[in-house]
């Protein structure tokens, strides 16, 4: 594991010399050899590259000469966004008939690998094992949307997360000089976030996450001075789920005019790049770090656990950074015979007529193994209780839950 990461650093070390040296060349690989592969991935080719675009020479699609000269068709399960983007990153693309392609004098800086990875990353080392490689195989690697995602983390510049890590803080101080002596609030998606409504929410301070964004009567009452999305799927993917989630997303910036939206520093270009130019100075990446202990203060140190859900990883970090006491609510888990979801969501509260989109759109991602990713938050969500109390933060969970930490913690109605 630790030669892996040294590997990878040495990649992503090479890799950010290059952009700055000269314009970087991009190939996706494997040879496409149908029409339905090459309208899918020339959709993700835009959409996962157009944020890196100033950095990029020319990307080489590798195709069967029948494909050589068909017409983009936007695929129907993904976003409307990407045929505008389309007609500003095309020139870039290069269509390579598979007859005359040679892997070793293609001019490449990053290979994606949209599929047989493990064979493709054989071929791709044998002509230089130091080459950037991208497991964006999306029939068989779950994360394969989070790896596609960092090769824009990667060329993040320092001096732009410098900035952004400096203003979040000034945010973050200002919200705790306000709110250090009072409850914060953060809701979840699930059914018993309706219980908000028995409390007075007037000039309270409220983070909330992911699809609860489309829910404008809950908006209106709790007037949300936050907004948290992690999901490279659901939020920052290029399906009609996650257009819809961003149109929902907009929507609620422009009318809370002082809500901030939180993201990985991974997904921070892909907003910014996307989203109206007057709400990038209220977006803000934190990175997610491979370490052994929670960061209760976000202040002067920008990072947070890497854990496998928003509520662990990013919420309450930002609700210990702010104040003492926290109460949680909608985050009702599931049943934990129940593995056939993740969650039990308030269905005025998610995208329920998109939802397919992102099965086509990701098909790897829903071969994850429920119980255990379920098992896993629960355990996270425990630790990380056990140490807010131990460290003599309040935390009570106004909302029901199958989630055994937060039940232990419940507030009866």
């Amino acid at each position: 594991m630790i030669k892996k990461k040294i590997v990878r650093s040495i990649k992503d070390h090479k890799l950010v010399l290059l952009s700055k040296l000269k314009k970087i060349g991009v190939l996706w690989f494997p040879i496409i050899e149908n029409i339905e592969d090459y309208h899918r991935e020339i959709a993700r080719v835009v959409w996962y590259l157009f944020p890196i675009k100033d950095r990029i020479k020319t990307i080489y699609v590798v195709v069967d000469e029948l494909l050589l000269n068909q017409k983009f068709e936007l695929p129907l399960y993904a976003s409307p966004e990407i045929n505008n983007l389309y007609l500003l990153l095309k020139d870039k693309i290069v269509m390579v008939p598979k007859e005359n392609f040679n892997l070793k004098k293609t001019e490449k800086d990053i290979v994606v690998i949209w599929k047989d990875y493990n064979q493709s990353y054989r071929c791709i080392k044998k002509n230089n094992k130091f080459i950037y490689t991208v497991n964006a195989d999306l029939f068989e690697n779950q994360f394969e949307s989070n790896q596609i995602l960092k090769i824009s983390r990667t060329l993040l510049g320092s001096k732009d997360i410098q900035k952004n890590n400096q203003v979040l803080c000034t945010v973050l101080q200002e919200l705790k000089n306000k709110y250090q002596n009072q409850k914060i609030f953060l809701l979840g998606s699930g059914p018993s976030v309706k219980n908000i409504y028995h409390y007075d929410m007037q000039n309270s301070c409220t983070i909330i996450c992911n699809s609860l964004v489309r829910n404008e009567k809950l908006l209106k009452y709790i007037r949300p001075k936050a907004i948290v999305a992690t999901d490279a799927v659901f939020h920052s993917g290029y399906s009609k789920y996650a257009y819809e989630f961003r149109n929902s997303l907009i929507k609620a910036m422009m009318a809370y005019k002082d809500m901030i939206y939180i993201v990985p520093l991974r997904d921070l270009l892909v907003y910014r790049e996307n989203l109206p130019k007057n709400l990038s100075n209220r977006i803000f990446g934190i990175e997610s770090r491979q370490i052994d202990q929670f960061n209760f203060c976000l202040l002067g140190n920008c990072y947070v656990k890497a854990t496998s859900n928003v509520l662990t990883a990013f919420m309450l970090p930002l609700a210990t950074t702010i104040s003492r006491q926290i109460l949680l609510c909608g985050f009702d888990g599931r049943e934990v015979t129940d593995s056939e979801c993740f969650w039990k969501y308030d269905q005025t509260s998610q995208f329920l007529s998109a939802i397919d989109h992102t099965k086509y759109a990701h098909p790897a991602f829903y071969k994850v193994d429920y119980q255990k990713y379920y098992m896993k938050h629960c355990q996270e969500v425990e630790a990380m209780i056990t140490k807010m109390i131990h460290r003599k933060y309040e935390v009570i969970n106004i909302g029901k839950s199958n989630i055994p930490a937060l039940r232990n913690c419940q507030q009866e109605f």
